[in-house]
């Protein structure tokens, strides 16, 4: 086994990603996939030889030594296949101008005449690497063959731009093996070696925070291990690896994102060990792939990082985002969100979770990844948590539990599609703590809740026998129909049941209604009058009689997605016109 350190890619710090307009966003798989499986990141630039040693460099694009000072090898004009010129790393090929030999053809292309052969030694578990100056639109101008007679071209990837024509092959055999090399006539050939890329979790490559990495294509020389909590890694991946510090913040937070990558993360190179699956975002113009692991156990950890194309796609640069940031809010139960204040967030999501919960009593035997919230309850003082995401499939759950470590559920909600909510009340004579947790039983699915929790008192009008009476032209603020009672709807044109607060103004002789509900905090609030608690719906607006009369009237909202809103109620009597 090769001992060399992985290549470091190269890494920006507080800049923006952007997208590389050099050799490497023109890299394309080359001939066949027949023999061993290529795969070399283009923009090592600097050579090296079989000594090994730190190969990292700038942009393969860079000033290129062509080989002028440079110890060169000549080709006589019949340098065939089957009589090679010995080549070495470090040492120019200068092709006779009158070489006149034929390569045979890769892909199903034609056969390339006026070219000479060469053979060099390649080193286990490393990059061959060919440049030849001077080839800017002048199509394919060097081929490599993995034995003699040429039979098909090995898996490589190169590319031709930029005046260089660019092309490698990785030994990824534990011995050496020969190349057999054809190019065009007139041509300087510069062979070098490269260390073997990031293409296993052994050879992961170290990031550090801050870094925004670029790298380029990579087709798979092994199959990526599979995390039984994740999509199966079936793109070619690049390796990572991370060293997160155990003790800042209270604990640290790998964050990986870029647009169409996908990310996976493992504690170790046993594929058992996988953690976290890829987050997906889809509300942006583009793909958001998000990764997010906590390490909250006091000492440093070591991660690795899987990173594909989304779909599959094996051609071009890309590039992410590395941060090291503190823990998310409730990602563990030791740091729940105090939820005893009304607690209120939009783009909230339990896959930024650190532990995973077992769904109560799930005949699937399922978990699901948690964000934890606390609530102090006074005696008769209740609970209500709400999660809806009404544009996609997520399945919201709640639990409740009396500590950290309990496993019995003392409440939960349904596990609908778009919204669901937990309702609990204290009916003790001590203050209940509490700890809730949200889950999305859609694990296939990103979830982006609007998440609201709130403890409140039962109002004295939540029905219409006990309304609270509102003098003519009074505005009331801050009225809550959390607060409220749920039932099935009354004078209103909603089918579903209703949230509602009751109320009752006096209407004097002359006079009409006019009830609104002003300010509300979420949509479908309605108010709906009528003559008395038991009469018909509506009210004839003027009261024409001779004595003053009671008009009571309700505010109400629908009961889903079960966010309740708060508003400020206006009761205008005056005169009819």
């Amino acid at each position: 086994m090769h001992t060399t350190e992985p290549r470091r890619p190269r890494a920006h710090f507080a800049a923006p990603l952007l997208k590389r307009t050099t050799l490497a966003g023109l890299l394309a798989l080359g001939c066949s996939s027949t023999g061993s499986p290529a795969i070399a990141p283009s923009h090592d630039a600097s050579g090296g030889d079989a000594s090994g040693g730190d190969a990292s460099g700038g942009d393969a694009t860079a000033t290129i030594d062509v080989g002028v000072d440079a110890p060169e090898v000549l080709a006589p004009d019949d340098a065939r296949c089957s009589d090679p010129v010995e080549l070495a790393a470090g040492r120019t090929w200068r092709v006779s101008p009158t070489a006149d030999g034929i390569a045979p053809p890769c892909s199903g292309a034609s056969s390339a005449g006026g070219v000479a052969w060469g053979r060099i030694e390649v080193p286990a578990h490393r990059v061959l690497r060919l440049r030849v100056p001077g080839a800017s639109g002048a199509g394919r101008t060097v081929w490599m063959y993995g034995d003699c007679p040429a039979s098909a071209c090995l898996p490589h990837v190169g590319a031709t731009a930029d005046n260089l024509d660019d092309r490698r092959f990785f030994n990824d055999s534990p011995a050496p093996r020969s190349v057999w090399v054809a190019a065009r006539a007139g041509l300087a050939v510069l062979p070098d070696f490269l260390p073997a890329p990031n293409l296993r979790c052994a050879d992961a490559t170290l990031i550090e925070p801050g870094a925004i990495v670029d790298d380029d294509p990579f087709p798979q020389v092994a199959a990526a291990p599979q995390c039984a909590r994740a999509h199966p890694i079936t793109a070619p991946a690049r390796w990572y690896r991370i060293d997160v510090p155990g003790t800042a913040f209270g604990g640290s937070t790998v964050v990986l994102s870029a647009p169409n990558m996908e990310f996976q993360l493992f504690t170790g190179c046993d594929p058992a060990t996988c953690r976290a699956a890829s987050y997906v975002d889809p509300y942006g113009s583009d793909a958001r792939f998000l990764l997010r692991w906590t390490n909250r156990t006091g000492a440093d950890a070591r991660i690795y990082v899987a990173v594909t194309r989304a779909g599959g796609v094996q051609e071009g640069p890309f590039g992410f985002r590395f941060d090291l940031t503190g823990p998310e809010e409730g990602d563990i139960c030791a740091a729940a969100i105090s939820a005893s204040s009304p607690y209120s967030r939009s783009h909230f999501t339990t896959r930024w979770g650190s532990e995973r919960r077992a769904v109560c009593g799930d005949s699937l035997g399922r978990s699901t990844p948690v964000r934890w919230f606390q609530v102090h309850l006074q005696p008769g003082q209740s609970v209500l948590a709400s999660a809806y995401e009404l544009s996609s499939i997520a399945r919201p759950i709640w639990q409740m539990y009396d500590a950290c470590d309990a496993t019995r559920c003392l409440a939960m909600s349904g596990s609908n599609v778009f919204a669901n909510a937990l309702q609990y009340t204290n009916t003790t004579s001590e203050i209940e703590s509490l700890y809730l947790t949200l889950g999305n039983l859609a694990t296939q699915y990103v979830d982006d809740f609007q998440v609201r929790v709130r403890t409140y008192r039962a109002a004295a009008n939540d029905r219409c026998e006990t309304a609270r009476r509102v003098a003519p032209n009074t505005v009331l603020t801050g009225e809550d129909l959390t607060a409220g009672r749920t039932g099935p709807p009354r004078c209103s044109l909603s089918t579903r049941y209703r949230r509602a607060l009751w109320y009752v103004t006096r209407v004097d002789p002359g006079h009409r209604i006019d009830v609104r509900a002003v300010n509300a905090t979420t949509e479908g609030v309605a108010v709906a009058a009528q003559a008395s608690c038991d009469g018909v719906c509506g009210y004839g607006g003027v009261n024409s009689g001779p004595d003053p009369v009671d008009v009571y009237y309700s505010v109400s909202q629908d009961t889903v997605p079960g966010l309740y809103a708060t508003y400020d109620l206006v009761a205008l009597s005056p005169l009819a016109d």
